[in-house]
């Protein structure tokens, strides 16, 4: 989904939020219960809440309403949250692979990379109405143990051939260094992707 949302201190450590969702995705045991449940696969999603910051996180409840179009699902509920602040230093890519001091050390251990791409997914042999290739934007997160080998977590949303297309991918990867500036990834991993088993 994309979020938008908004914060505001009320008085001491207190603060109420509020925010507003569009997103897709979907699912069941069957094409009918996928249909019955998820309806069209875009939803909305709204809440507020208040919260109370402790300085490491801030722990809350929010009042949601959530929707997926044309579906049984239309609800609202209560729910609870913590958020945790994080931190992370930015770099000239031209310096990547260069020894830093230690608080600022790019891609050693410890060090992650926010990556955004667009994609195109191929299909072989498809067998649903919609036989077009997808195209998806993706996000990945990546944080390496070492020098050379992280973990990654990738989640795309197709904008084009099926919108909504949604998948996440949890694996590892390696990456090869030939110069500070040329770097070969390879990576191997697990997940979940669709959107309506019917198309």
């Amino acid at each position: 989904d994309a979020t938008l949302h908004a914060q505001r201190k009320i008085f001491g450590d207190f603060f109420i939020d509020a925010g507003f969702s569009l997103g897709g995705g979907g699912g069941g045991s069957s094409v009918n219960q996928s249909r019955e449940l998820s309806g069209t696969g875009g939803y909305i999603k709204s809440y507020m809440g208040i919260g109370y910051d402790f300085g490491e996180f801030s722990f809350g409840v929010n009042y949601a309403h959530f929707q997926f179009t044309d579906s049984s699902i239309d609800h609202s509920q209560f729910n609870f949250f913590i958020q945790k602040p994080v931190s992370f230093l930015i770099g000239s890519y031209a310096d990547s692979g260069k020894k830093r001091a230690a608080d600022k050390t790019l891609l050693g251990a410890g060090a992650s990379i926010l990556t955004f791409e667009f994609k195109n997914i191929f299909k072989v042999e498809p067998q649903g109405v919609n036989k077009k290739n997808i195209n998806t934007a993706a996000l990945q997160l990546a944080h390496f143990f070492n020098r050379s080998q992280y973990l990654f977590l990738g989640a795309d949303i197709g904008y084009y051939g099926m919108p909504l297309y949604n998948q996440v991918l949890l694996g590892i990867g390696h990456r090869h260094s030939f110069t500070p500036r040329v770097n070969f990834y390879s990576q191997l991993g697990v997940g979940s992707g669709g959107f309506s088993g019917e198309v």
